[in-house]
């Protein structure tokens, strides 16, 4: 007999798992982990210079070799990866014929690790398997975060920069057969660094709180990464060596990339992918600067959810809604001052006023950003985006007014 139900039960929803190892110490174990994936010994492994500087590199290198393994190191330059610098690496590790590659680093590190482990058994040029599926199976990558919250280690997306376009796009199905999670690693970023990828882990569990294909799982996991987040961000920034900290945001960077994997980020996410390359803003900064006025838009549609933001961040039982969606808000804004990021664009260098009607049209005709607006309950005029990005330009939170 048929039942009739609200029709968003009727959703069969996937949710997709990357094999995570994680915890203090965890690292040590990537030699014996490793053998598992893969019979053969040479292995690449992909990090950045400030990886290398940081002497974090050895902590993966060394218990490779002591399993045997025969280990490479690819240095790539700091920065997000582009068309060109994947190219580049894949020119590099199709020379050899690797078993293994680690990614080590940052979630730009991460995701040339991810690409590259397919690119390297798939011909032609990478570029063109943004646009189409890979021919080949690639080889076994493990992801290794120095950071806490990019979350690419646990997704099957690898973000990348049309060097021609100056927009981001993603190569999809590059899900690394391993993560490995290790706190202690995190401990020597910097307070700008830790600011930055906390606040794009932030990002990752709000807006996908308010995606369209959010569900009570991921709800869940959702709010239980914002409540750690707004406890420990502070202190892991101005206090790195402290570990609690440090262990408390690794944790919720991981959380948060469940639900960012699986049911995705909406409007905050499209216009970092827009505004981060054109005008050089980190990923987590750009992410940030949208942030607040992205909850303000989407107050019409998911008021209960942003209630939801205030219970966890403020500890209020708030019945006004209103009240307790500014009070969300408020949160959220002042959260990221006191890590000392921007939450105005014309806090950032180089962006003028004159530029917004410009972004506001790509925003909207792009279909390399605006596949984001279509998780959002709310559908995005021109004029919507428009008055958006005004408030961005002037720190105007109407709802506050």
């Amino acid at each position: 007999m048929d039942i009739e139900v609200y029709d968003p039960l009727r959703i069969v929803h996937e949710f997709s798992v990357v094999k995570l190892v994680f915890g203090i110490g965890a690292v040590d174990r990537v030699g014996a982990l490793a053998t598992k994936l893969t019979k053969g010994k040479k292995c690449l492994v992909i990090t950045d210079r400030g990886v290398e500087k940081a002497n974090l590199v050895e902590k993966v290198t060394r218990p490779l070799e002591k399993e045997g393994f025969e280990v490479t190191l690819y240095v790539v330059d700091e920065g997000e990866p582009t068309t060109y610098s994947i190219s580049k690496a894949t020119d590099f590790a199709r020379k050899e014929k690797f078993d293994l590659i680690v990614g080590v680093g940052g979630g730009s590190t991460m995701d040339t690790a991810k690409v590259v482990g397919r690119t390297v058994t798939n011909p032609g040029d990478p570029k063109m398997y943004l646009s189409r599926p890979w021919e080949n199976i690639g080889i076994p990558v493990i992801a290794v975060p120095t950071t806490a919250g990019t979350g690419a280690e646990m997704g099957d997306a690898a973000v990348v920069t049309l060097s021609e376009e100056n927009l981001k796009d993603v190569f999809r199905d590059t899900a690394a057969r391993l993560a490995i999670v290790d706190p202690l690693l995190c401990l020597t970023m910097p307070p700008k660094l830790t600011a930055s990828t906390g606040i794009d882990a932030l990002s990752h569990a709000i807006e996908s709180l308010l995606s369209s294909k959010a569900f009570p799982l991921t709800e869940t996991l959702s709010l239980k990464a914002i409540e750690i987040i707004s406890k420990n961000l502070r202190r892991a920034t101005y206090h790195g060596e402290d570990l609690e900290s440090r262990y408390y945001m690794s944790l919720a960077a991981t959380i948060a990339a469940f639900p960012d994997q699986n049911v995705g980020c909406v409007e905050g996410h499209a216009i970092a992918h827009l505004i981060g390359p054109r005008y050089r803003i980190p990923h987590g900064v750009a992410c940030g600067i949208a942030l607040p006025y992205i909850m303000e838009y989407h107050f019409p549609v998911d008021a209960p959810k942003i209630v939801e933001i205030a219970r966890v961040m403020v500890c209020e039982d708030i019945k006004d809604d209103r009240k307790a969606v500014c009070n969300a808000i408020l949160a959220v804004k002042q959260l990221i001052e006191d890590v000392n990021l921007p939450t105005m664009l014309k806090q950032i260098e180089g962006v003028n006023i004159q530029d917004l009607e410009e972004l506001v049209r790509i925003l909207i005709t792009s279909p390399r950003i605006n596949r984001l607006l279509s998780r959002s309950k709310r559908k995005m005029t021109e004029q919507d985006a428009l008055k958006l990005f005004h408030n961005m330009w002037n720190g105007k939170l109407e709802i506050l007014q």
